[in-house]
């Protein structure tokens, strides 16, 4: 019978790290290891699912996206929202053809933004908190097979990070592409777009610091993590 979890990244993570104390991962003979309060899983349609980003939320319970199925033939965006102990509050999955991702979540005050890609194009959807119904869905090809990563709010909207043009279609941490990132309106609308190929490839997170934009990701063919900002 198959299992298909979503919060398993932990056991995973857990394991690899413990493999390099003990090779039984035996966490009594780990004198840090930490204790666990409660352990969840929730299916997604397909036969695997897992997640790339979690989050805890204002009502102090926890959001998470990844996908459910493969690349590049049944894969689907996948979110789970759970209450403080972990029991579903509701699920969604989004999809079109087999290549979808779900990168990651931005808390609004009246939604949760997701990041992602639809269909090898750039996805920006936000769900309402109570029952995760969409209120925008925004799809935009932002050349080849493109995707958001990361998203912080802006005075007219949002800007996302993330690539286009990608070289490895299949990967879904390092596409071999072209760092890029896209100003975005309130409802998800595309305003411009900033190519920053020269400095990164891959764009994997965005921050704002005494108003400038802090952008995190990969250099040229993943050699090193490099750092830009734009006023």
């Amino acid at each position: 019978m198959n299992c298909f979890k979503l919060f398993f990244l932990i056991a995973i993570f857990s394991s690899i790290a413990c493999g390099k104390v003990n090779k039984d991962c035996n966490q009594n003979n780990y004198p840090n290891a930490p204790t666990h309060s409660w352990y969840v899983s929730h299916q997604g349609s397909q036969e695997e699912s897992h997640g790339h980003f979690i989050m805890s939320c204002q009502d102090g319970g926890f959001i998470q996206v990844g996908e459910t199925g493969f690349l590049p033939n049944s894969a689907k965006l996948l979110v789970v929202k759970t209450d403080e102990n972990g029991n579903l509050s509701w699920k969604k999955e989004f999809h079109e053809n087999g290549h979808n991702l779900g990168n990651s979540i931005l808390e609004d005050d009246d939604g949760y933004i997701i990041c992602g890609e639809i269909n090898e194009n750039s996805a920006l959807i936000k769900l309402n908190k109570t029952d995760g119904n969409v209120i925008f869905n925004a799809n935009i090809d932002n050349g080849g097979l493109d995707a958001f990563e990361h998203v912080t709010k802006t005075e007219n909207g949002f800007l996302a990070v993330g690539y286009n043009q990608a070289y490895d279609v299949t990967n879904t941490f390092y596409t071999e592409g072209n760092g890029y990132a896209t100003f975005l309106d309130s409802n998800g609308q595309k305003l411009s777009g900033i190519d920053l190929s020269n400095y990164i490839s891959h764009a994997y997170r965005i921050n704002v610091h005494n108003n400038h934009y802090f952008i995190a990701g990969l250099s040229s063919n993943a050699e090193a993590y490099v750092l830009t900002q734009n006023g």
